[in-house]
């Protein structure tokens, strides 16, 4: 791997705006007190960095997750079946050591989320009880039909109020707009990595591929030519504050920098775990999306990353179930791989994974053989060290077919529900708010009718 002196990095990282976010990095220091002195006091209550996984197509996540093989609901799902599966297209995927397969979807396994024990998909099982720990499974009806209401689906029917009740705005940029400056992000709008009809205030947002990103992050003043050259960047850096803060910082600016500097070791070993992330980045697939997105949460380029994720998608001709049975396990794979490297670039604490669809998909299959449009169950999955696992709604079938139920949101179950199953949106989104750390006054007047699932904190 090519050596790049101190000059080269320093007058390369000069010329990006991810120079400030890499830096903040390396110190360990916030960007506002780098730019402006500013010291604040550490606040638990401060907000993640939020990572939004999106999806137009429609996902099955209600047909392999919590519920979906509950005894005495044979009839209502259908599930892939190993023998009809093209198993040379879907092969093996392996998680953990855990060879998945078809079989994996095609049975139930009982397992726990958080302190709760669920039977789901037997493929889950693959995921390590830590990430499993934090695993939450939110049950909601988007009430969309067709696959152009995303962009609504995104406001909640314009639910989501734009800033100062002005109009309406898509869920990641409300929330982006709500965290930014607490975060200290580099960009106050979300930085996309995948595919979507993502807009901010209106305005359609730019969307980077993983390779691009890859690229940007590793050609800042070829700063990730090596780990040894972050120990260099640190020493520079840290000097250089240092010799500010003495000369003209205050006291509590001098007490602030002792307290929340990191080390030369800690940006060494930060160095390493950046380049061998990067490194294992080598196509734009959801995997690589999502590690992608566990890196720039490390540099904290923006307060929401967005990216895609699939279940099978828009599979209604999928006859045997092999896509659907082919992106479900590589799913679970590539949310394996985001817990992981969020542990390896330690922001596990400082981020929160979340999806989003426009809705979910039939329990049964039609007449082509894969799945058809189903607005009235849809299964988000949340992921966050500060929450505890296990699953908001339930599942009624008493119309014939399985939809999801309103929520008393103070145990997050269906049983005598305070929030209607045609509001079950909104609850959704106002507790992402929540888990993100939006204020509460803020969530109240960004989502009105939404309400605050409080069960899984």
């Amino acid at each position: 791997m090519k050596r790049f002196s101190r000059r080269q990095m320093l007058s390369g990282m000069t010329k990006s705006g991810l120079a400030l976010s890499l830096r903040s990095a390396i110190t360990g220091l916030p960007m506002s007190f780098l730019l402006t002195g500013k010291a604040h006091a550490a606040d638990d209550g401060e907000p993640k960095i939020t990572i939004l996984s999106c999806s137009g197509a429609g996902e099955a996540v209600n047909v392999c997750g919590p519920g979906s093989f509950a005894p005495g609901l044979e009839s209502y799902f259908e599930h892939p079946r190993a023998n009809e599966v093209d198993a040379g297209d879907v092969g093996t995927v392996m998680v953990n050591g855990m060879s998945l397969t078809a079989e994996h979807l095609e049975h139930g396994a009982e397992m726990s989320l958080g302190d709760r024990s669920v039977t789901m998909a037997a493929a889950w099982e693959a995921l390590p009880a830590d990430l499993r720990e934090h695993l939450l499974f939110f049950h909601h009806r988007t009430n969309a039909g067709i696959h152009p209401q995303f962009p609504t689906v995104l406001t909640a029917h314009g639910g989501v109020q734009g800033m100062g009740g002005r109009g309406a705005e898509q869920l990641p940029s409300a929330i982006a707009q709500e965290t930014a400056d607490i975060l200290d992000t580099t960009t106050t709008t979300p930085f996309v990595l995948g595919g979507g009809a993502l807009s901010s205030e209106g305005a359609p947002l730019p969307i980077y591929a993983p390779m691009q990103a890859k690229m940007l992050a590793s050609s800042v003043g070829n700063a990730v030519g090596g780990p040894e050259n972050f120990g260099a960047l640190y020493d520079h850096y840290i000097d250089q504050t240092y010799a500010q803060v003495k000369s003209s910082g205050t006291a509590e600016q001098k007490k602030f920098l002792a307290q929340h500097a990191s080390s030369r070791a800690q940006a060494t070993e930060f160095g390493e775990n950046l380049v061998q992330l990067l490194e294992g980045i080598t196509d734009d697939s959801i995997e690589s999306q999502l590690r992608t997105a566990v890196a720039m949460a490390k540099l904290k380029l923006a307060p929401v990353i967005v990216t895609n994720f699939s279940f099978g998608g828009d599979n209604h001709s999928d006859f045997d179930l092999t896509i659907e049975s082919n992106r479900t396990l590589h799913m679970i794979k590539a949310l394996d791989a985001l817990w992981q490297a969020a542990k390896s670039l330690d922001v596990a604490d400082d981020i929160l994974y979340a999806t989003l669809t426009v809705f979910g998909r039939d329990a049964t299959r039609g007449a082509k053989g894969g799945r058809g449009h189903h607005g009235a169950l849809c299964t988000g999955m949340v992921l966050g060290s500060h929450i505890q696992g296990g699953v908001v709604g339930e599942m009624d079938t008493s119309s014939g077919q399985a939809v999801a139920t309103g929520i008393n949101t103070g145990t997050g179950t269906g049983a005598d529900p305070d929030v209607p199953a045609e509001d079950t949106l909104h609850t959704y989104y106002k507790t992402l708010m929540l888990l993100a750390g939006v204020p509460a006054d803020r969530r109240d007047e960004r989502i009105p009718e939404g309400q605050d699932v409080t069960s899984m904190i």
